[in-house]
C-alpha cells in the first residue's frame, strides 16, 4: 500500500501542476476548433515546461500505483479528487452513481490483442475519467496472453454492465475489422469513442469530448479528436502531436488523416454512417470514420489541448514520428502506393458512402481521372488546390509527388 504521506503529495501535485492544462470552457470557435487554455497553449513552450504539467500524471504510473486491486483504485480517487479542485464544471466524479441507461452515455470501443504489459494502465484510466456516463464494449482478437484474464477483473472490479465482451466473432479480423465490428454492435449509443489498448487517458477526456460533441444538434455527423502527448514505453513524455486546422474542405481529407482513434468522439448520426459503409482493405477505422464525416458534409472539432498519453512501442499499429519527417519519407520512399490508397479510398467513397453532395461526387470523380490522366492534368488539380495537407510546406511536397508520380 502507498503510504498517507506519499498519497497527500500526490493529490498536491496534481492540484498545482495539471490546473493550468485544462481548466477551460469548451465552446466551439467558426473554424470548428476548440479554444487553447490561454496561459499554456497560446505560448510556445519548452520541452521541459511540456514535462512539468504532465508530470502529476504520469507519477503514479511510473511508481507503481496503477496496479491491481486496491492500489489502482485508490490512485484513480486521488486523481478524480484533484479533477475536483480543478473545475467543478467539468462534470460529476466517476464514482458517482452510474446511470449506464443515459441518453449521454457513451460506448468506449476497445479491441485488443496481447494486450498485457500495458491494458491495465488504460483501464485505470478509464476508471479514473470525471465523465461518468460510459460503458466499456470489448472483444479480443486473439490474444495468446493475459488480456482475457485482465478483461475479466476489471468487469468484476467496476461490474459486468460497464464492460462487455462483444463475443459476435471470435476469429481474428486485424485492427480496421475489428473496430469497424464493435462500431456497429454499438449503434444504440448515442455517442461512440475509441480506445487503445497500450495509452493512457487523462481524466477530463471524455468530458472535454462530450461538451464539444454535444454543442451540435443530433442529427450533424459530428467526429471529435485532438491532440496527444507522445510518451515513451514507460511513459515519459517525449512530446506533443502536431495541432492541425479542422476545417480542411473534402477532399482533403483522402491525403491526410488529423483524426487518431484513441482521441475520437463520435455522435450517433456519425456513427450510424460509417457503419453502413465499406472502406479499403488498407484503410484504417480512424482515417476512414474522419473521411465519411467530411465526405457528408459533417462537423470536425480538433482539440488543441492533448487528453490522451500516446505510448510509443516497437509495437504500434501506427507511430507517432514527427510530422515534417513521417511525409517526406513516405513520400519519397512510397509514392505510387500513397496514390494509390488515395485512389482506393476515392473509390470506396463513392460506392459505399451515402448521401454524398454533388459536390462531393464530382470532386471524386475528376480526382480519380486527374490520377490516371496526364502531367497536365495533375498540374492543374494540384493548382486549383483540391487536395491540401495541415501545414502548407506539407502540401507543396504532396503536390509535387502527385505531379511527378506519373500515372496509376
Amino acid at each position: 500500500m502507498v503510504g498517507i504521506g506519499r498519497i497527500k503529495g500526490l493529490r498536491k501535485a496534481l492540484g498545482l501542476r495539471c490546473r493550468q492544462v485544462h481548466r477551460f470552457k469548451a465552446t466551439a470557435s467558426s473554424a470548428h476548433d476548440l479554444p487553447v487554455a490561454p496561459n499554456l497553449l497560446e505560448r510556445r513552450l519548452t520541452t521541459k515546461q511540456q514535462r512539468s504539467c504532465i508530470e502529476a500524471w504520469v507519477l503514479p504510473v511510473r511508481t507503481g500505483m496503477w496496479q491491481r486491486g486496491k492500489d489502482c483504485r485508490m490512485s484513480a480517487n486521488h486523481v478524480r479528487n484533484a479533477r475536483w479542485r480543478m473545475g467543478r464544471d467539468q462534470g460529476k466524479a466517476s464514482d458517482a452513481p452510474k446511470d449506464l441507461g443515459s441518453a449521454q452515455t457513451v460506448a468506449v470501443l476497445l479491441s485488443t490483442y496481447n494486450g498485457e504489459a500495458y491494458l491495465p494502465e488504460q483501464l485505470a484510466s478509464l476508471e479514473a475519467q470525471s465523465y461518468p456516463h460510459w460503458r466499456l464494449l470489448w472483444r479480443d482478437d486473439g490474444s495468446s496472453d493475459r488480456t482475457h484474464m485482465l478483461m475479466a477483473e476489471f468487469a468484476a472490479r467496476v461490474g459486468v454492465a460497464r464492460c462487455q465482451e462483444v463475443t459476435v466473432r471470435v476469429e481474428r479480423l486485424g485492427v480496421l475489422e475489428s473496430f469497424l465490428l464493435l462500431l456497429k454492435t454499438a449503434q444504440t449509443y448515442p455517442f461512440i469513442a475509441f480506445a487503445d489498448q497500450d495509452d493512457v487517458w487523462l481524466p477530463d477526456k471524455l468530458a472535454r469530448a462530450m461538451q464539444c460533441v454535444q454543442s451540435v444538434p443530433e442529427n450533424c455527423p459530428t467526429l471529435y479528436c485532438g491532440r496527444q502527448i507522445i510518451v515513451d514505453q514507460v511513459l515519459q513524455p517525449l512530446r506533443w502531436s502536431p495541432s492541425f486546422r479542422s476545417d480542411m474542405p473534402f477532399p482533403s481529407s483522402l491525403a491526410q488523416n488529423i483524426a487518431t482513434g484513441c482521441t475520437m468522439l463520435l455522435n450517433r448520426s456519425a456513427a450510424r454512417i460509417i457503419a453502413r459503409t465499406q472502406p479499403p482493405a488498407n484503410s484504417l477505422h480512424d482515417w476512414w470514420s474522419y473521411i465519411v464525416v467530411t465526405a457528408v458534409g459533417g462537423r470536425v472539432f480538433f482539440d488543441k489541448v492533448p487528453c490522451i498519453l500516446y505510448r510509443q512501442h516497437g509495437r504500434n499499429v501506427v507511430g507517432g514520428a514527427r510530422a515534417g519527417m513521417r511525409t517526406w519519407l513516405a513520400f519519397h520512399r512510397r509514392r505510387m502506393p500513397i496514390l494509390r490508397r488515395i485512389d482506393a479510398h476515392a473509390e470506396a467513397v463513392q460506392r459505399s458512402v451515402p448521401g454524398l453532395s454533388a459536390r462531393a461526387q464530382a470532386d471524386l470523380t475528376i480526382l480519380r481521372r486527374v490520377l490516371r490522366g496526364s502531367f497536365s492534368d495533375r498540374l492543374k488539380f494540384v493548382i486549383a488546390g483540391k487536395l491540401r495537407r495541415g501545414y502548407w510546406p506539407e502540401s507543396i511536397l504532396l503536390g509535387i509527388f502527385f505531379v511527378l508520380a506519373g500515372r496509376l
